[in-house]
């Protein structure tokens, strides 16, 4: 047995304003079609990026304010978002290596501080902080010095004192 299906009447119309109020009432559906308007690409992305630098600001006060409070792994988690969207904001660098500074992460601080320093050379808190490889043979050295004077002052000392119960 086979059943009858009424399918309304669609009307096209192409006009915006024609409306077709006998239509609404007897069933019948009208679509109407007008011309998309054009988009702007470029102001899109402007305004994407405009809220997204104010995101990070924002994201970035909220870093500062938990690295006060010695919330180092949250302060850790917002700055390392800042610094892979934003990675040539050398202060996003050098704050987030302060915070691995204080988790006791200091090879990974450094690394922050050198990144910081290649975009801003005169950022202050990379520039207090970083400690540069040649530095660090420097200081290497001078500490192999200090430990060859004690160990020949030893030596003197310990010769002196045989000296003296040998005679």
């Amino acid at each position: 047995e086979k059943k009858e299906i009424k399918v309304p009447e669609i009307k096209l119309s192409n006009s915006p304003n024609q409306t077709n109020s006998d239509n609404l009432k007897t069933g019948n559906i009208s679509f109407t079609f007008t011309q998309m308007k054009p988009v702007d690409l470029d102001q899109i992305r402007v305004g994407k990026a405009k809220k997204d630098g104010e995101k990070a600001i924002q994201d970035f006060e909220q870093a500062k304010k938990l690295f006060t409070e010695k919330k180092y792994d949250e302060t850790i988690n917002i700055l390392r978002s800042l610094t892979e969207k934003f990675s040539s904001v050398a202060k996003y660098h050098s704050h987030l290596g302060l915070a691995m500074l204080e988790k006791g992460w200091g090879g990974y601080a450094q690394a922050e501080f050198k990144v910081a320093l290649h975009f801003d050379p005169k950022d202050e808190i990379a520039l207090k902080n970083y400690v540069s490889s040649g530095s660090k043979k420097e200081k290497k050295q001078k500490e192999e010095k200090i430990d060859l004077n004690s160990t020949q002052n030893l030596k003197s000392v310990i010769g002196k004192f045989k000296s003296m119960f040998n005679r």
